[in-house]
């Protein structure tokens, strides 16, 4: 994952480790995704805010569960919601 990468492709990046069986460089990144995720939960408004809450409740699930494509889906088209398509952070 490069520094230069939107979240929204981050997301995806990360999502296609899961999938493919690259759990070791996915676990990796997924502080620095989650960690641009509360950025963006801290200037939503609450009814956004108690859906992501609920989002992320579920990924964490899906993590506890090992559930790794379950995981990923809610990676690249849950939280990719979050980012328009052609954002520049």
């Amino acid at each position: 994952m490069k520094d230069y990468m939107t979240p929204r492709e981050k997301l995806t990046v990360v999502a296609h480790m899961m999938r493919v069986g690259n759990l070791a460089d996915a676990n990796a990144c997924i502080p620095i995704i989650m960690n641009e995720t509360m950025l963006v939960l801290e200037q939503l408004e609450s009814e956004d805010r108690r859906w992501l809450e609920g989002l992320m409740n579920k990924v964490a699930q899906s993590q506890e569960k090992h559930d790794w494509l379950g995981f990923a889906d809610y990676l690249e088209y849950e939280l990719t919601a979050l980012y328009p398509e052609k954002n520049i952070q």
